[in-house]
This record gives C-alpha cells, structure tokens and sequence, in this order.
C-alpha cells in the first residue's frame, strides 16, 4: 500500500520489511570560578556588607571578586559548601567554590535571611561527578557556563522562577538527554548546549521572547519541540551555523506542541486538536527488528508518526501501525 511504501522509503534496511496495520485494539491508560581565599581585603577599600552567622565574626571577611559582587567567604568552616556573592539587590549568587567533586546538589533557597537568585558565572563548571541538581523556586538567573562540563547530569529540572538563561550554560554536558524549558524563561543565549551531543529533544515555550543566533548549534539527532505555532519576532533566524549556510536546520524543528517527553523507546509530542490531546512519535531509539507502534501513551491516542522517525534503522525488519494513526512524515 501508499502507507507502507512511505515508511519503507525512510528505513535503509536489508533485507524484505513487513508493514501491518493492525485493528484497533482497547486503550491502555564554561574553568570554574578562582576561590577568593587567596584575595586580601584593602584597607583603602570601602566597607562591603557581609552575612552574618553563628561563627565568630572575626573569622569572616568579605572581598572582591573579578565582578565586582562581594564574594562572602567563611574561611573556617570546613562543611561550608557553596560560595555566595552580594549581588546589588541584596540577593545571592552562589558557586561550588571547593566542593567540586559532589555528586548531588541542592541549591538552598535562602543563605543566612538572604535569597539565592542566581547561579553565578561557571558557578558550578567541571563538577564532573554531579550527577542530580535541584534548584529551587527563587532562582531567576542561570549564568553564562553555570553548569559547562557537568558530564554527568542527564537531566535539570528547571522552575518556572527563572527566566534569563545564559550562554554555554549546560555545554559540554555530554549526558544530558532532554531540557524542557518552563513557562517563564524569557530568554536563551548562545551555545547553551554546545558539543552536549547525547541530548534527544528540547522544549521550548510560549514565554520565551529572545533567542540568540546559534543558540542549538549543530545537533542533527535533536529535536526542537516549540510550543509556539510559528518563529516568533526577537528569535534569531540562525539557531545553528548550518542553517546560515544553507537555509535548513540540520535538525527537526516541530511547531505546536504542548508537551514532550519519552516513553520506552520513543520520544513522543501532545498536540492539541478541537481540544483533545493527540500523540505523534518523533523519534525512535531502540535496536529491535520487530516493532508493535503503541496505540496509546498515558490514555492519549498515537495518531502519527512524525518526520526521520525511524529513519536509518538498519536492524528493522518489520513494523505494526496502529490503525488510529492518519498522519506518517517525511521519510518518517
């Protein structure tokens, strides 16, 4: 049939591949920043505020670092994890300072009676054995390079709280598979998941209103899930160098979708048609022959197959569609 020489087209295979379509079945529900340690304070200097604890106050003193925030340094506390800097709000930044080898991070909301807002410039930068992050609600900034060369995190959990997001600032994170942004970042900068090659898809949402050039630079495996209908004003034209050279993303781009995710071995996307929710597979990752396409992905029908979804799949031999899908890609 039409459909089945649609799908064989965008496999390579060797070999004969069977296509089904099978009856409609029940649904199934950036180095890291110096320790100011080293740094004196100048007596010509003007007085800095500090933050005060239960330590005697004389072991604390406060300096300045190459940004010109006061960096607040208790150099004698030997379970202080995390530096903090003043910023001009009164609020915090923080960084790893000396415990870069942790494994779990869990930025505190508040230091001493002051919030933590930001994640400082290659505030946690080479913490190569970070592997789980949690960042709390009063986070509004992720710094240029906050997170470059955490190779081992798979996933951030970003709040809606924050809505600035700097450049290079989950580069070189050569775990991580997916980042959804939430409804409330603003704004994206450059390289910001640069040579980041595992990454499978991103979400991008309606609140964003700034997109730098080169922002997803050169992922040919990923795909950009927007929720907008179509490329805002203040989003660069050139997410990627190719598309400057050549007109076309060396990546999908998919408009309109509400929500993404994975589930077993496929990267799936909700649209929303006369308010009823529908799944289209984007993206297969599993090495079977045999592939039974599921009917439903939490209570919600598969009605398509979407673009290079199984594309390049050379061990595939034979594939089962279910009869509710009416929409195949191109070379799907």
């Amino acid at each position: 049939s039409l459909l089945s020489l649609f799908l064989i087209s965008g496999c390579r295979v060797s070999g004969d591949i069977s296509i089904s379509i099978s009856q409609p079945k029940q649904s199934d529900s950036a180095s890291s920043p110096e320790s100011n340690d080293d740094m004196k304070t100048s007596s010509s200097s003007r007085e800095k505020e500090s933050v005060s604890d239960n330590t005697d106050s004389s072991k604390k003193e406060s300096v300045s670092d190459n940004t010109g925030a006061s960096s607040i340094v208790d150099k004698f506390a030997e379970d202080e994890k995390y530096q903090y800097h003043l910023l001009s709000d009164g609020t915090l930044s923080i960084s790893v300072g000396k415990n870069k080898n942790l494994e779990s991070l869990t930025i505190p909301k508040t230091y001493h009676g002051k919030l933590v807002t930001q994640i400082a410039e290659r505030g946690f930068e080479k913490c190569f054995n970070l592997k789980e992050v949690v960042i709390p609600d009063s986070i509004n900034k992720i710094s240029d390079k906050a997170f470059y060369s955490c190779t081992s995190v798979k996933k951030f959990n970003i709040p809606s709280s924050v809505s600035e997001i700097g450049d290079y600032a989950f580069g070189r994170c050569h775990s991580l598979e997916s980042m959804v942004f939430p409804e409330g970042v603003t704004s994206i900068g450059q390289y910001i998941f640069d040579e980041s090659d595992s990454l499978n898809f991103i979400v991008i949402p309606n609140s964003v209103t700034s997109i730098a050039e080169f922002a997803f630079e050169c992922f040919s495996s990923m795909i950009v899930f927007c929720k907008a209908e179509s490329e805002k004003e203040g989003w660069k034209k050139n997410w990627d160098k190719y598309k400057k050279e050549s007109n076309e993303y060396s990546y999908s781009i998919v408009w309109g979708c509400d929500e993404a995710d994975f589930y077993q071995d496929y990267v799936y996307c909700v649209h929303i048609k006369n308010s009823e929710k529908h799944v289209t597979l984007y993206k297969y990752m599993g090495n079977e022959s045999d592939i039974v396409v599921p009917n439903t992905i939490k209570g919600m029908k598969v009605t398509g197959i979407g673009k290079n979804a199984f594309f390049a799949n050379y061990s595939l031999e034979s594939v089962v569609i279910p009869e509710g899908v009416t929409f195949l890609g191109e070379q799907a």
